[in-house]
């Protein structure tokens, strides 16, 4: 039975594929590369709510959005977009690539982790395309992300540092943060504001061989 599914092509596309339910149930990979058309998140979330309900052995799945002309008239993702997804349960990696980066909230992350129990992977555009100082999941919410889904081991996002500097206002020491980045992840794509983010710094004497940091 076929196990993996990738393709490049628009959501009407990708409907038509999805939709036979006997060919794709078996699927476990699921990878979309969508062209740069600047496309409806609606139209974006019927191929993921195909894909829930047809998919029922979904293990992976990476999307894709390339960017368009004009990246500016493309609206910031939330956690609307994956919505759909929630449907499966047993997803253990989400690889997303968006245009502009996704503000999570607290919210967010406590309804991803009822539903992704054994999330491993979770890369929401850690590098996007188009990027503003007051856009991005706030940083201070990584501590919460690491305490609701305890099964990550790869991490991306793009952090908002907006309105406190990074070094000070952490709800735990930058020590610590390397710490816990160290010890819980095996990979860690780390995007922020270029003006903001500034020179980092590890504990001396500290070993992130493992850990990989990704700055803009």
């Amino acid at each position: 039975p076929l196990e993996r599914l990738a393709w490049n092509g628009y959501p009407d596309q990708a409907l038509t594929l999805l939709q036979s339910k006997e060919h794709v149930g078996s699927i476990r990979e699921l990878e979309w590369n969508c062209p740069p058309l600047n496309p409806a998140p609606v139209n974006v979330q019927e191929v993921l709510v195909e894909a829930a309900l047809n998919c029922s052995n979904l293990r992976m799945i990476t999307l894709t959005f390339a960017p368009p002309v004009d990246p500016d008239a493309v609206d910031s993702p939330s956690i609307d977009l994956v919505r759909p997804l929630f449907m499966c349960a047993n997803l253990k990696e989400v690889d997303i690539h968006t245009v502009k980066p996704f503000s999570l909230t607290q919210s967010d992350i406590a309804e991803m982790a009822e539903v992704w129990k054994d999330l491993e992977v979770l890369i929401l555009s850690p590098d996007p395309e188009v990027t503003r100082v007051r856009t991005g999941t706030p940083i201070s919410l990584f501590s919460q992300l690491a305490l609701a889904l305890p099964h990550l081991r790869s991490v991306g996002l793009y952090f908002s540092t907006y309105g406190f500097e990074l070094s000070n206002s952490l709800p735990l020491s930058l020590a610590i943060f390397w710490d816990i980045i160290a010890k819980l992840y095996r990979n860690f794509f780390m995007g922020g504001p270029s003006g903001i983010t500034g020179p980092v710094k590890t504990p001396a004497g500290g070993s992130f061989t493992k850990t990989r940091i990704i700055w803009r």
